[in-house]
């Protein structure tokens, strides 16, 4: 068996896209040649590693066995090659992140700013979505790390508590809540709310509190961008749960309001994921020391 890591980095750049073209543009390869080098592949490991849906090309389980061999294995490759061609030994490589949408926007751009400050030759890629797609990227091995506001209980993920925030409820200054004092579960469950769409983090820890004491929960509207819901609430359409995070400066210049919630738990951890079977290298690592 003679396998180079030409048709192993084919193999991943087509299980990264779904789509041989793609793929081939991600190596820097014609469409033939990189079909060819998957042809390759498949011949001397004696085993097709997709199942072929007209242009569609999708992993089947002798590929998904392959993935995470052939991801460490180019890593490990990378990883030596920069280290023994560099003779000042400094931290070099590319970092791919995925975030949350509230750590992607809110903690993540200045804590990425400031590791590439100390480590001018890393280059690192931010992907900011909702909770479940980062887990989805982190199983399909599309990130070297991930951090999320939500749950994930993943088998196959390692998830370790990064930080504590909390979550707070909100309206506009003149929404007839704001004024009203006690505020009941009752009045909540009558209004209107806007809140982010299914997936998020945010909504899964804010539907647990709320429907924990409560059974009913009137959505008006979901979004699923954060500038959305505020921009929403502040015009008077109803009120909503966001990060205090995200929330910080419309509170301190009074143009939402926090609603008090004693009956509610809105604490949460922010969690770090990576997959049990991702190869860690120096710069992930790093990253990891540098971010707690």
């Amino acid at each position: 068996m003679n396998l180079t890591f030409r048709q192993l980095e084919v193999f991943c750049a087509i299980a990264r896209q779904g789509n041989v073209s793609r793929a081939a543009e991600d190596a820097g390869l014609t469409q033939s040649a990189a079909s060819m080098a998957l042809g390759e592949l498949e011949r001397q490991l004696g085993e097709l590693l997709f199942d072929r849906m007209g242009r569609r090309i999708i992993l089947n389980g002798n590929g998904k066995r392959l993935l995470p061999i052939a991801t460490e294995l180019l890593a490990r490759a990378e990883e030596l090659e920069q280290e023994f061609s560099a003779e000042d030994r400094a931290l070099r490589g590319e970092l791919v992140i995925g975030a949350s949408s509230t750590i992607g926007n809110y903690l993540m751009p200045r804590l990425i700013a400031g590791f590439c400050a100390e480590h001018p030759e890393v280059k690192v890629r931010l992907k900011v979505a909702n909770t479940k797609q980062i887990i989805t990227d982190a199983l399909n091995f599309e990130l070297d790390i991930g951090f999320v506001e939500g749950s994930c209980n993943q088998p196959e993920i390692d998830v370790s508590i990064w930080r504590e925030e909390s979550l707070v409820v909100f309206a506009n200054p003149r929404d007839p809540l704001a004024s009203r004092r006690p505020l009941r579960l009752r009045d909540l469950a009558k209004a209107q709310w806007i809140l982010r769409e299914k997936g998020s983090g945010t909504r899964e820890i804010f539907e647990k509190a709320f429907l924990k004491k409560n059974s009913t929960l009137n959505i008006r509207v979901e979004f699923g961008q954060t500038e959305a819901i505020k921009q929403a609430v502040q015009s008077g359409m109803g009120i909503s749960c966001l990060s205090r995070l995200a929330l910080r400066e419309k509170l301190e210049n009074k143009t939402l309001v926090e609603l008090p919630t004693p009956e509610l738990d809105l604490q949460r951890n922010l969690l770090q994921i990576t997959h049990k079977n991702k190869y860690r290298t120096r710069c992930i690592d790093e990253f990891i020391k540098f971010v707690h």
